[in-house]
Parts: structure tokens; sequence; C-alpha cells
């Protein structure tokens, strides 16, 4: 089943490329400010630099110092005057236009990606990016890595809830679907209806645009392909990966991967076939559910 879903996937990564227009990265080139302070810099900046071009442009000593100065105060005097033109078209927005004066507000929310030169994974430190992706990765095993049990009553409920699991898992075996089991278009379509857009690609690169602009086709392969799963009782290995992000909890160290908590972009089609389970099974939870259950019930 793992080469029949990722053939799927692969079909459906072709059909986009091929009805999606290229689209040329246009470049944006700096934004155009101008005051009296800027043109004084800017003078003195075109001096410096014709000097660093008559001395062979030196990379140490005084020349090279003033060529160094002159440029960071042009940058600097720019950055000034463009903060001061942000603030002049927000209030000018917010006694108009409220639409553009949310949008350059929320500008100020977003936060630039970074990265760190250095992770600390427990007593261990490591700099370079291939080591640093190692400890991720042994930093993020660590915690999914189920430790003993504590006390003899969680050892129990362990063996209990193991016991449980092979109890479903012979009663899934031993049923025969019906058709009133299978699943229809109809259910695959309402379950693509409620995938979130514009969020990131999972780790084929799809989203839930590719499914939902894919229509009836679309969802008439994924209900075939869902229904496979159902009848062999599996769910195929590759749609178990995710793309694992570490976010900084924004507190203590940024080197520390203690600090850091994991948000796994999973597979767009494994979301679509949850969604059609979850429809399926709600109102069977809902009726045998405990009433003292109040959180994870849905």
């Amino acid at each position: 089943m793992d080469i029949i879903t990722k053939q799927v996937i692969d079909i459906i990564k072709d059909a986009s490329d091929r009805v999606t227009p290229l689209i040329s990265k246009v470049k944006r080139g700096k934004r155009h400010v101008w005051n009296p302070e800027i043109a004084t810099v800017t003078k003195a900046n075109k001096t410096a630099l014709k000097q660093w071009k008559d001395n062979e442009k030196p990379t140490n000593g005084p020349i090279a110092e003033q060529r160094r100065v002159a440029k960071k105060e042009l940058l600097r005097h720019r950055r000034i005057e463009i903060a001061h033109e942000f603030i002049k078209d927000v209030m000018e927005a917010n006694r108009g236009d409220k639409k553009t004066f949310y949008r350059l507000i929320n500008r100020l929310k977003t936060t630039p990606t970074s990265t760190i030169s250095e992770l600390k994974v427990g007593d261990k430190l490591y700099s370079n990016p291939a080591d640093i992706l190692h400890g991720w990765k042994e930093h993020f095993t660590g915690l999914i890595t189920p430790s003993p049990p504590s006390n003899p009553i969680l050892e129990r409920e362990v063996v209990q809830t193991e016991l449980d699991i092979d109890t479903i898992k012979a009663l899934s075996q031993e049923q025969c679907l019906t058709a009133a089991d299978m699943i229809v278009p109809r259910n695959v379509e309402e379950a693509m209806g409620k995938l979130n857009t514009n969020k990131a690609v999972d780790i084929f690169h799809l989203t839930a645009e590719h499914l939902k602009f894919g229509g009836v086709k679309i969802s008439d392969v994924l209900t075939t392909l869902f229904n496979l799963f159902l009848d062999h009782g599996k769910v195929p290995d590759c749609l178990k990966l995710g793309q694992l992000v570490p976010i900084f909890k924004k507190k203590g160290e940024k080197k520390d991967s203690k600090n850091y908590r994991g948000i796994t972009v999973l597979s767009v089609i494994l979301k679509t076939l949850e969604t059609v389970i979850r429809a399926s099974v709600q109102t069977v939870f809902e009726d045998h559910q405990s009433p003292l259950q109040r959180g994870f019930t849905k």
C-alpha cells in the first residue's frame, strides 16, 4: 500500500505542477526615502567609496574603516526615515482605511525566523549544522520514548492498555467490512472542505489546496485509497511521516533544547482520512463517553 499511496501523491504533485502557471519572482527594489540628513550622509558615503576604490579597495586600515562607517551611517539614516514613514502611514490609515491600518499593525507582529549556532542536549553541546540536526533528533526521540512505569499501579494500567489494544485489533480483523462501513466520495469531499488553507506544506510538499482544487477527481481517488486502507486494516507507513519543527518557548536559553516544543506538520492526506473517520465514530463516542469527561472530547 505504501507504493500505491506514493504513486497517488506523485500524480497529485505532477498534475499540480502542470496546471500551475510559472510565476517569475520580481526582485523588490529598495524603498526610496530622502531627507536632508540622508543627502548629507549619501554624499559622505560616495566620497568614502571613491577614496576606497582609488586606493585599490583595501580590506584593512583607516580608508577601509572610513568606508564601513560611512556606509553604516547611510543605512542607519535610511532605517530611521523608513520607520518615520511607517508610523505616518499607520496614523493616516487609522483615521480612514481600517483594513490598511490592521495590515500595517500585523507587520509588527511577525517575527523573522532565526537559527542557532549551538544546541545543548543534556550535557552535550553541538555546534555545527549536522551535529545540531542530530542533537534535535536525539532530544525529540528521548521525549517520545516511553519510560518504564515508576510504580505497580501504573505498570498494571500499561499492561491493561496493551491488552485492550490487542483486543481491538483482534475484533477488527474478525469483522468483515459491509457496504455501510465503506467510505463514499461525499465523506471525503466534506473532509477536504474542512481542511485549513494557507498552511505549511507537508513532508510530500502537498497542501490542502492540492486536494481542494482537485475537486471530484481527487475525492474519488482518495475514496478508493481510504477503502483500501480499511480493507487491509492498516495505514501506510509513508503517511505516518511528518516534518517536525522546534518552536522556542520564549523563555530560558535559546541553545537549550529543553526550552523548545516540537510541532509536527502531518500529511494532508492523513488529515483528510482522520477527519472522515472522526465524523463516522463521533456519535458512538458521544453515546458511550463518560459525562465526567470534559477535555479531549473531539
